[in-house]
Parts: C-alpha cells; structure tokens; sequence
C-alpha cells in the first residue's frame, strides 16, 4: 500500500504490482500512472461530464463489469450528480479534476465513458457521434472510406467533426452542437444521415442494426445519440492486448488505407503526444 499526491488529494494505492495486461506485464501501478500523466488532457474533454467506468479489479482477463452508480464510499470531494433513468435515479461520477481519474484506476478502472451531455444540461448532449463499427477481419481501408463519406456529408451542411479511434475495433466522428439541441434531434439527423450514406453505397456500408444482416458492412452506428447513453473518453485506455488507447486523430490519419484503431498504446502514447499537435484543438478554441 502507497500515497499518491494528486494536484494536492491523497490517494492511497492498492496493489500496485498486481499485472492488469498479463500479456504485455503491465501493472496496475503503470495504469494508474498513466491516467495521472494524461488526466490534463482527458479532462479537456470530459470535464464536467457524467462518466460510467468500465472496471477490472482483477485485470483484463478477470471479471469486468460496467459501473454507473457512485457508492457511498467514493471519497466526499469526488463531484457526482443524479440523473433520472425509467425507475429512480443514477448517481453518476463527474470527472472535474485528475484525482477523480486516479481514483477510478486505482479501483480498477481501465476504461472510462462519458455521456453525451454536461452535468449541467443532462437534456441538451454537446456533441453528435457516429460510431464506424467495421465486420470482422476487415482492414482499415473500410472505415477511412466510411469516415470520408461522413465528413463530407457533415461538412456540406457545415458541422464540423473530428475523428477519435476507438482503441478497439473502429472510429467514433464526434460533431460539437451549439447549446439547445435536443437528444431527438440529434438522433433523428445522425440516422438520416447514415441512412442516406448506406444507401449511396449499399455495398460496403450499412445502418443495419443486426450482426446477420451486415453481410460484412460496415455498420454506421448512431444509437450513442440517445439520453443515458455513453462513449469511450478519448485517451482512455482499452482492456485490449498491448493496452491500446482511444486517441483523436487528425483526418489524414483517419482516412488513411492503413487505418488500424489499436496501433497507439500504452507503450507509445506518450512519444505520440510529444511531437503531435492535438487534432481536436479547433474544437475547443471554436466550439460550436
């Protein structure tokens, strides 16, 4: 057991050398690390907003589970808020400053989701998200063509969009929205774009919601758009072999041939970032 001091909160570390990738050795004490070295740059994004944590509190080939709901033993400085859902309420976690983040890791958080909205406008989502979820097997040429369409679509109505990598499998394009856009709205212009993209090139890409259906489309995913639901936080981690990490990338990357979701990790994230410029900075210097 140890004390990390985190922009002036103790946190006490448990099992640090406990291997969380046993593939690749990484510690639990080199996953928290990582989330204290990159929690500046995380929360330039997510800051204010509900968080839904995705633990392994015994790494990632142990039991994981989605965590929503904040217990009662989270520390008293963590900001939370309720949010209403079918039947009562969720106490979700709000990620307002990097000992929240330590915190979760060190409570076996590997990968971190954030809803749509802001605490304070729960109702209003800040941002749009199609989601390029390619089949199986498929190389990344496939959705750098996908995400070129829906630049193109996006941009002709003029929304701007950057592209995140999943860390995982596909592509998530985010759209900041000006304040006053409804989950409705967002959901019903996100379908029909994807729809109308589909239906150009039925052949390669699809909004079929059914794996069996697909006949290895890509499947252009807008469901993300709806109250409650949640995405990967960029730059979190993936509990995938070689920890790979959700990264923004710029739209050459995006829409390279060579496309490949999980080629940032844990083990090079760092060289990125120290001679990259961060291609999500319009964003948040122009917000829509």
């Amino acid at each position: 057991m140890s004390w990390m001091t985190v922009a002036g909160r103790e946190i006490e570390l448990t099992r640090s050398n406990k291997i969380f990738f046993p593939e690749d050795s990484i510690t639990k004490g080199e996953v928290v690390s990582y989330y204290e070295k990159i929690a500046e740059r995380m929360l330039e994004i997510i800051r204010d907003r509900p968080i839904v944590m995705h633990r392994f509190p015994d790494g990632v080939e142990g039991e994981d589970f989605f965590h929503k709901n904040m217990p009662d033993y989270f520390p008293d400085w963590m900001s939370s808020i309720d949010l209403p859902k079918t039947e009562g309420s969720v106490r979700y976690v709000v990620a307002e400053e990097p000992a929240t983040l330590v915190y979760l890791a060190n409570a076996g958080t590997i990968a971190f989701h954030y809803l749509l909205a802001s605490a304070d406008e729960p109702d209003q989502p800040a941002e749009m998200i199609f989601d390029l979820d390619p089949p199986e097997r498929a190389d990344g040429s496939l959705v750098a063509f996908a995400a070129r369409r829906i630049r193109e679509a996006l941009t002709a109505i003029d929304m701007p969009s950057y592209a995140n990598s999943t860390g995982s499998r596909g592509l998530h394009i985010h759209v900041p929205l000006e304040p006053g856009a409804t989950f409705e709205q967002t959901r019903a212009l996100s379908g029909s774009l994807a729809a109308q993209i589909a239906e150009r090139f039925p052949n390669k890409l699809t909004t079929e919601q059914r794996k069996d259906k697909r006949r290895g489309r890509l499947f252009i995913d807008t469901l993300r758009n709806s109250y409650g639901q949640h995405a990967i936080v960029p730059y979190s981690l993936r509990a995938l072999p070689h920890a790979p990490v959700a990264i923004p990338l710029d739209w050459r990357e995006a829409t390279s041939a060579r496309f490949d979701p999980r080629r940032i990790t844990l083990g090079n994230v760092f060289r990125r970032l120290s001679h990259k410029d961060d291609p999500w900075s319009a964003m948040r210097a122009d917000p829509a």
